[in-house]
């Protein structure tokens, strides 16, 4: 199952640490020294007014065991 990154942080299957907006870039990642990422996006739709969230991911949740495992050993399978 796919879900957007707000989706997988609402349904508990990511942990994330919003931060304050600073840019308007459309998407961007990038990998802290201790193995942290940071995505931003952006979501533009008609009639709407512009919305960019920034997250600092912490960990993810293991979907069959449940522990919480850090992002760097998180893979998609």
């Amino acid at each position: 199952e796919i879900f957007s990154i707000s989706e997988a942080i609402s349904q508990g299957h990511i942990r994330a640490q919003p931060l304050p907006v600073e840019g308007s870039s459309l998407s961007s990642t990038t990998t802290t020294a201790n193995g942290q990422e940071t995505i931003g996006t952006t979501n533009i739709k008609r009639g709407t007014v512009k919305e960019t969230k920034t997250y600092t991911l912490k960990s993810a949740i293991h979907p069959r065991t449940r522990k919480e495992i850090p992002i760097r050993q998180g893979k998609i399978e």
